[in-house]
């Protein structure tokens, strides 16, 4: 018998709403598929919701507006199940930057 408690079950959710902020990257996000490269991104107008349990039904949810220059505000929705054994990611967003795809041997009519 132990005179220590233990914790059994344990839940814990929040919820809130990021009004605005700003991600500053170390190095900017450089890709052949996009424009330019991103610095920074904008976040507004966003709800963030955390679930987190010793069931493992563990996720992160962000919903809401995301910029790339400061300006044109894009819909984006995030979800992560915070699993440290199998990464699951699902992004949704309308894009802000053009995208280029070089398809070879690729012909329309």
């Amino acid at each position: 018998m132990s005179d220590s408690f233990k914790i059994t079950d344990y839940e814990y959710k929040s919820n809130g709403n990021i009004l605005q902020s700003h991600l500053i990257l170390q190095e900017s996000f450089k890709s052949k598929f996009i424009e330019r490269p991103i610095k920074k991104i904008t976040l507004e107008k966003t709800k963030l919701e955390v679930n987190y349990n010793k069931k493992n039904n563990n996720l992160l949810i962000l919903d809401g507006l995301y910029s790339t220059d400061n300006k044109n505000y894009k819909k984006f929705k995030f979800k992560n199940n915070l699993n440290k054994k199998e990464l699951n990611y699902f992004i949704d967003l309308d894009l802000s930057e053009n995208i280029f795809l070089n398809i070879k041997n690729f012909k329309t009519n």
